[in-house]
């Protein structure tokens, strides 16, 4: 559902969830909602780009020792590029400035995943998030 200001209700609400960010900095779904949608559609197009370049999604990745599959590292890799350690200052100004747009790195990575089936069966998890927000 879209609210009268052209944002979806779950992907705001998803955000707004979240909480806080470090021990005291909170998310809010409509300041981040346009970076969130980029962040949550590029996963996807970035998904069926990887699916373009594997034969099957099962394919084991080529590295000795280590037993994944291919959608197992994409999704993994995407993770991995959220992985930052900030300052508290640091994270203040760069996240929750005037014109805060971007959620914190965690939650970018959270959010795009929570909200893409085939995390869930790459990895075979049991339990699913009860709404899920596709774009694409």
């Amino acid at each position: 559902q879209w609210d009268s200001r052209g944002y979806s209700r779950s992907l705001t609400d998803q955000y707004d969830k979240y909480g806080r960010f470090n021990g005291s900095l909170e998310v809010n779904g409509k300041a981040t909602f346009n970076e969130n949608v980029a962040d949550n559609v590029g996963l996807q197009i970035a998904y069926k780009a990887h699916l373009n370049n594997w034969k099957s999604a099962q394919a084991k990745f080529p590295i000795a020792g280590i037993d994944i599959t291919s959608d197992q590292m994409f999704f993994i890799s995407f993770a991995q590029m959220r992985c930052f350690k900030y300052e508290k200052e640091a994270l203040e100004a760069t996240f929750y400035g005037d014109f805060q747009t971007y959620s914190p790195p965690d939650f970018r990575a959270l959010g795009s995943i929570q909200n893409t089936h085939e995390f869930y069966e790459a990895f075979q998890c049991p339990q699913r998030p009860e709404t899920m927000c596709r774009y694409w």
